[in-house]
């Protein structure tokens, strides 16, 4: 089977053919993002967290090692909080 004979797959009304940019791509999550922080009250709230740790790691002079932690705790929080968000609409 040549590649022209094969069926792009929809998606839905917004969906278009081809590679989408990086600039898209990061538009799009970047979009997701704005909502998440106007609409959801929840991820509001693990957002402030994030900030007062943020703030907190910064006073107690934590490690490089240390941040790497805290911030791969942080992003692992948002990101199942965002998921949580997508699941319950």
């Amino acid at each position: 089977m040549r590649n022209d004979d094969k069926q792009q797959p929809t998606f839905g009304e917004d969906f278009q053919p081809g590679d989408p940019s990086w600039y898209d791509k990061f538009a799009v999550a970047f979009r997701g993002l704005q909502v998440a922080m106007t609409q959801e009250k929840s991820f509001i709230g693990h957002f402030t967290i994030s900030a007062g740790v943020i703030v907190a790691g910064y006073f107690l002079v934590i490690s490089k090692m240390e941040w790497c932690v805290v911030v791969l705790c942080m992003m692992a929080g948002l990101s199942v909080e965002h998921l949580n968000t997508s699941v319950e609409r």
